[in-house]
């Protein structure tokens, strides 16, 4: 088989920019999000004074604090 025919045709070409794509948008949505700790680390962040400020989201179940 030869190689340079495989870069000249279109899949290998639809296959990179699926492959960009999904590294891409992998990259971007993980990069500004929240993330999530453990209850403990949000308590002890509580009780050291580090969290500014927190909010108990009560139909989610779910603490958020800065």
């Amino acid at each position: 088989m030869d190689i340079k025919r495989v870069f000249r045709g279109p899949v290998f070409w639809i296959v990179l920019a699926v492959l960009l794509v999904l590294v891409g948008s992998s990259l971007l949505t993980s990069a500004g999000g929240p993330k999530s700790v453990d209850t403990w680390q949000v308590i002890n962040a509580i009780e050291s004074g580090d969290a500014t400020k927190v909010t108990l989201v009560d139909r989610e179940q779910r603490i958020e604090a800065t």
